[in-house]
């Protein structure tokens, strides 16, 4: 990433499949990104990620979560970018881009943009209620014998 942000003057985005806040650290300060995207779903949960978006306030960088996966994921990055100044966006593909159960039917309500807006949840929590059963349905196979 450092040899590709000295060559070029396009911002540089990355970091959607790190693991921790070390690891963004790196990309921002060796790697020399613009923008720091974690997912939240990967990065250690929505308190990490609050981490690594002050991490790259603290450096002049914006944190543009990577949330594609389902309501929850999205749910939890929506109320990052409430809390964090330096999350101005989220990115975020459209239900209708990228159908998938755990996007339409696992949580409620599915987050849908209205004129590049999505509305905080207000709902307690992350603002969404678990469809228990899709939840059982996509289980492990292990995680399945376990709940019942």
């Amino acid at each position: 990433y450092a040899r590709l942000a000295e060559a070029v003057t396009t911002r540089i985005a990355a970091a959607e499949l790190l693991a921790s806040r070390w690891e963004a650290l790196d990309l921002m300060d060796r790697g020399k990104v613009d923008v720091i995207q974690p997912d939240v779903s990967r990065a250690g949960g929505l308190t990490e990620c609050l981490r690594i978006a002050k991490l790259a306030d603290d450096r002049g960088l914006l944190c543009i979560p990577h949330a594609w996966k389902s309501g929850l994921t999205v749910a939890a990055e929506i109320h990052l970018s409430a809390a964090a100044c330096n999350v101005p966006l989220i990115e975020f593909m459209v239900p209708e881009l990228w159908p998938s159960i755990i996007r339409s039917e696992l949580v409620e309500p599915e987050f849908t943009p209205r004129n590049g807006v999505i509305d905080l949840p207000k709902a307690s929590g992350l603002g969404v209620r678990l469809n228990e059963d899709i939840a059982r349905k996509l289980a492990w196979p292990a995680a399945q014998k376990t709940a019942t």
